[in-house]
């Protein structure tokens, strides 16, 4: 068209049809406007202004109309501070992401900067660009490794599949469609497509080129994650669930504050609510102490908040089935508490020790009742103080907490997706049935202190095989 002008920069083919803006993104409102041309070429009149901006580019400008075929853009979010004549012949290089991202403007949040979605806001704990500087944002080449730049300046999301790079569209109305690239990375090669290799030295387990390796470290479990979606035993899955959902309720566990976001969150391991892991250490942490024994930890919610948010609209598996008893009952011990007293215990992974001779009649403590979640995640035993390692990283120890021992992708197990690793079996004697954890009785017990359990103390290793007392609850 006339006004379309020549050579590489500012024209309605790049913008509108290779970049996929809008016609109001530049021409904010023209139609309604007494200028509006009504299908008539330009009048040459620099009165008759057609560039009006809307509110991403609130201090844009259209100068230096002095007649046809003239005419700048100044002062854009998305020129950066770049003055371009639109019927100029000069090329233009795309900015750094930065440049428009590290802002919020209108409904899109601000991604970089110190208070973004990454590394350089201290509110963010976990990022998937693990920069090799801490405190730093991706760059942009960083950023390209996910996102499929075609049309992304007109505001659609495209995201590439990380195996084959073509595109694909993100919409909170079609959650399922960013499981699949999830999952097309969370595999076996990574993103063995869209890799980021500068000086050729990078690999699709190690997609950013920054060192950190799906399948290793920290990252252990980055390249297992859609084998265990694809498992036997999916229950998340199965109830609808997807990577990040749609931000409403109940439909994601990973992103930050219940919005789908994947760059980071103030979670650790972009989670959408927070799960601490680990969980703090009785001694040493700073929250609020049990008003009956201060020197411990007393439940807090917050802790488990991911799992037990959800978990409320589920009630075989709620909080109060989970870490509830009866007060007064066999299971009432100051060492394993409870939050919550109900008319008895409901949770199946309790113990009962008869004092006899049975390999299986195994209670560490000789209590004749154990609410044994309760000890994991709760106790004031000193045991468990340091039981588990985050990832197996030494320097970040703690309580249990559920991902300690469920699988919550999925698992070939079939008992409340727990780890396969664990082993874990159901027999009966007489009328009691009861399931057996069978580690090697070994103290430095390999399957439990590496992946995926990372016990760092191996109190099941100490006499063997342990087994709890499955049903009936003897109370």
């Amino acid at each position: 068209m006339t006004t379309n002008g020549s050579g590489l920069n500012g024209k309605h083919t790049t913008h509108v049809s290779d970049k996929g803006i809008s016609c109001q993104k530049c021409h904010y409102g023209y139609k309604a406007a007494a200028a509006h041309a009504n299908g008539t070429l330009d009048t040459g009149n620099p009165a008759v202004i057609a560039a009006l901006f809307d509110s991403t580019n609130p201090s844009g400008q259209w100068s230096n109309d002095t007649g046809p075929g003239t005419g700048r853009c100044l002062q854009l979010q998305c020129h950066g501070s770049s003055a371009l004549d639109w019927y100029g012949s000069g090329a233009w290089t795309l900015p750094s992401c930065d440049t428009c991202h590290n802002a919020s403007i209108g409904t899109r949040r601000q991604v970089t900067g110190s208070g973004g979605d990454f590394g350089a806001n201290p509110g963010i704990r976990s990022h998937h660009v693990a920069t090799s500087t801490a405190g730093n944002d991706p760059t942009a080449e960083q950023c390209k490794v996910c996102h499929y730049m075609s049309t992304h300046m007109g505001g659609i999301v495209k995201l590439k599949n990380a195996d084959t790079g073509n595109p694909i569209l993100y919409s909170s109305s079609t959650p399922s469609a960013l499981e699949a690239f999830c999952l097309s990375c969370h595999d076996t090669d990574g993103a063995i497509s869209t890799y980021y290799a500068p000086d050729g030295t990078a690999t699709g387990t190690d997609p950013f080129h920054d060192g950190k390796t799906l399948g290793a470290g920290l990252f252990v479990a980055g390249n297992k994650i859609k084998g265990y979606w694809n498992n036997t035993y999916t229950v998340h899955k199965d109830k609808g669930l997807t990577c990040a959902g749609t931000g409403e309720a109940g439909t994601g566990c990973h992103g930050s504050n219940g919005v789908v976001n994947i760059h980071g969150s103030v979670s650790k391991g972009i989670l959408t609510k927070n799960l601490t892991l680990p969980a703090p250490k009785s001694s040493s942490d700073p929250l609020p102490r049990n008003p009956s024994n201060p020197a411990y930890v007393s439940y807090i919610n917050n802790i488990f908040q991911l799992c037990f948010d959800c978990h409320n609209d589920y009630p075989a598996v709620s909080k109060e089935v989970v870490l509830g008893y009866k007060q007064g009952g066999n299971y009432d011990l100051s060492w394993a508490p409870t939050p919550y007293y109900t008319l008895s215990i409901q949770s199946l992974f309790r113990d009962v020790y008869t004092y006899g001779p049975k390999p299986y009649d195994d209670n560490f403590f000789g209590d004749p009742n154990t609410p044994i979640h309760n000890y994991h995640l709760l106790s004031s035993d000193g045991w468990m103080q340091d039981v588990w390692a985050y990832r197996g990283d030494a320097g970040q120890t703690g309580r249990a907490s559920c991902t300690t021992c469920h699988n919550v992708h999925g698992t070939s197990g079939t008992v409340r997706s727990t780890y396969g690793e664990f082993g874990i079996t159901a027999f009966s004697d007489g009328g009691n049935l009861y399931k057996t954890l069978v580690p090697d009785t070994n103290f430095d017990d390999p399957v439990m202190k590496s992946y995926p359990i990372y016990c760092n103390i191996n109190c099941h290793g100490m006499a063997g095989p342990s087994s709890y007392w499955h049903t009936p609850a003897n109370e």
